[in-house]
């Protein structure tokens, strides 16, 4: 009999458990010659049949299966119930999952067999998530290669790679690292105000972070801290940067801002980007006139904090709004939405909504309101308002409105 090792999702283990044979992938799958206590003193055996995993977001996703039975050379590796010896779990995090929601209690519920090696895995997994990211956003944003060339030289890898460890580790940047790491890692907890003002207290407060080779509480003692608490909440980034740059109080800031960065304008790429990480927390959204102001006002500074956002958001949350620039082949191309206001609802009063033809790039959709006439049809008063997205037509739905099989369009298609 020949041992194997298979790295199986947990879902596809459950489906062997409950059918009894099951088709694994042989790319993830490994003959062992030894024990397992041996085994798991050979991570390389372990990277081998990670190289072709699939991403996955928890590490319970996956299990390791051992199984046993006579070699077999065939093009699909048919996995009975009968020949599988133990399951393990990638992590001890999978391990207590298992214990939560076992597949079946009668099975035992072991110790990982390589958990390093998951951990180092799961890190460059997010590490490929992160690079996705910066180059969706380059996408989505219509930025030139130029430009991404630049921001990468800026801050380079070995920043991003450091901030995923301390991340995974549960740590905070402490001591002589980049600038670039303690603004990635950076959380307000201070009271600042929400707006322009209040993230370039923050972009200080990263500074303040850095000079103190950790995370502080509150810089309110320093002259910058009080200079830029005395000025209107509401001043706009030009004149911030203005006081900032010929402001006595600020001299001292500006000197130690110019050690730490000093190729670019730091006040100008951190007030940026935390305003963007705090717009797109929930995922990335596009507007034309918004990413086209920001870089007429900072054509160097905005691809750095761009790039800079991209490591945060990750593919994850920036694909979305990728797919919808594209648009994925697999979107339907033409689909036309009509609506109205139950006569119920509204005493006999019926609006009809056109949520037109989301077409290639969801393009706006028209929604015309207007009462039924006696012989039928739509009365061209009120005048039609519109909405710009799907989801303010599922959002019209879910208040009432309903299909109509009438279809009132302005215009030919």
């Amino acid at each position: 009999m020949t041992n194997y090792l298979a790295l199986m999702r947990k879902q596809d283990f459950a489906d062997l458990y409950k059918y009894g044979i099951f088709h694994a992938n042989r790319d993830m799958i490994r003959k062992f010659d030894c024990s397992i206590e041996d085994l798991k003193n050979n991570p390389e055996f372990f990277r081998e049949i990670l190289i072709l995993a699939n991403a996955f977001d928890s590490s319970f996703t996956y299990v390791f299966v051992h199984y046993s039975k006579k070699f077999d050379n065939s093009f699909f590796e048919n996995i009975e119930v009968e020949d599988v010896q133990n399951i393990y779990p990638l992590d001890d995090e999978a391990k207590t999952e298992q214990k939560i929601s076992p597949i079946d209690r009668r099975i035992p519920i072991q110790d990982p067999l390589c958990p390093e090696v998951i951990f180092e895995y799961r890190k460059s997994k997010t590490y490929d998530d992160c690079v996705r990211g910066t180059r969706n956003i380059w996408k989505v944003f219509g930025l030139s290669d130029a430009q991404y060339d630049y921001s990468k030289k800026m801050i380079p890898d070995t920043c991003i790679k450091e901030v995923i460890d301390q991340s995974y580790r549960g740590k905070r940047p402490k001591g002589e690292l980049s600038i670039w790491i303690y603004l990635l890692r950076y959380e307000r907890h201070a009271i600042y105000p929400h707006t322009t003002l209040g993230y370039f207290m923050d972009a200080i407060h990263v500074i303040v972070n850095k000079m103190n080779g950790g995370d502080v509480d509150s810089y309110e003692p320093t002259c910058i801290y009080k200079l830029l608490d005395s000025l209107d909440y509401n001043l706009k980034s030009d004149k911030i940067q203005q006081i900032i740059n010929s402001s006595k109080e600020a001299e001292g800031i500006r000197n130690v801002i110019k050690k730490y960065c000093p190729k670019v304008d730091y006040l100008k790429v951190a007030t940026i980007f935390l305003k963007m990480k705090d717009d797109y927390a929930d995922g990335l959204t596009y507007c034309k006139k918004t990413i086209d102001n920001y870089m007429k006002a900072w054509p160097d500074e905005f691809p750095v904090a761009a790039y800079l956002l991209g490591w945060i958001l990750g593919h994850r949350k920036t694909y979305d709004c990728l797919y919808d620039l594209l648009p994925l082949p697999l979107f339907k191309k033409n689909v036309t939405f009509i609506l109205c206001v139950d006569e119920k609802l509204k005493n006999n009063d019926i609006k009809s909504l056109e949520c037109g033809l989301f077409q290639e790039k969801k393009q706006s959709v028209k929604i015309k309101m207007g009462k039924k006439k006696k012989n039928g049809e739509i009365a061209k008063s009120p005048k039609p308002i519109f909405v710009t997205s799907l989801e303010e037509f599922e959002k019209r739905k879910a208040e009432g409105w309903v299909e109509i099989k009438e279809k009132y369009l302005s215009g030919s298609r």
